[in-house]
């Protein structure tokens, strides 16, 4: 699943503000960054020789560095953006899987600051219920081979993880057992939620811990002469 202990504050930034987040590693990626530096430099190298031989023809040369650099910028930067607007359609576009994990009866009681997996029933036209896992994704996460890539803010991987047979010849029996699918499900999610609240709970005492021992080492450490950590 997403790394455990993040927050879904932290988690939806990216979704939030999708631009920023990709744009900035598409330069690297593609050394755009490097290349604008290099390319500056030869440009204001250019320049300096210009002011200091007046020699028209390195001020040219300057220009047309400058002028090749910034289209170059411009493309690839217009064709991340790009990029990273079809992705933000598909996260607009949700299909009947986030449908049906936004409408879980049990939403309600998922932890509102950690994230942690979360677990709906689908009904399916062979006669089954498919018990569903939605792993919840970062923004640049793949999902990962054999589950469903499912978009919305934020995506999920899903994957189903049980399923069972309903009585298809008697409505009121079948409506009874996706009842009791449904309630396996919550019971599934509240699992994952007290877990995640849990790790979430080991990790800040862990951080206490970590806090007071480093105080008493600092204090010993002065005891016997040696000099403060720097780190």
């Amino acid at each position: 699943m997403a790394e455990e202990l993040d927050t879904r504050a932290d988690l939806l930034v990216p979704y939030e503000h999708p631009y920023r987040h990709w744009l900035p590693r598409i330069w690297e990626i593609a050394h755009l960054r490097r290349t604008s530096i290099a390319g500056g430099a030869v440009a204001g190298a250019c320049g300096t020789a210009w002011l200091v031989t007046g020699g028209a023809g390195w001020g040219i040369l300057a220009v047309v560095v400058a002028m090749i650099l910034l289209l170059v910028t411009a493309v690839w930067t217009a064709g991340a953006a790009a990029i990273v607007a079809r992705h933000v359609r598909a996260w607009d576009r949700p299909g009947e899987l986030e449908r049906v994990r936004a409408g879980r009866p049990h939403a309600a009681d998922r932890d509102p600051t950690l994230v942690h997996d979360e677990y709906a029933v689908t009904v399916e036209e062979t006669g089954d219920l498919f018990l569903w896992r939605f792993e919840t994704l970062r923004v640049d996460q793949p999902a990962p081979r054999g589950t469903v890539d499912v978009p919305g803010r934020p995506r999920h991987a899903a994957s189903v993880i049980h399923e069972w047979d309903f009585d298809h010849e008697d409505t009121v029996r079948a409506a009874e057992q996706l009842a009791d699918a449904q309630a396996h499900a919550a019971a599934q999610e509240r699992t994952a939620r007290d877990e995640a609240e849990r790790r979430a709970a080991a990790r800040v005492a862990r951080r206490a811990r970590d806090a007071d021992t480093a105080a008493a080492a600092a204090t010993l450490r002065h005891l016997t002469g040696q000099a403060p950590r720097s780190d």
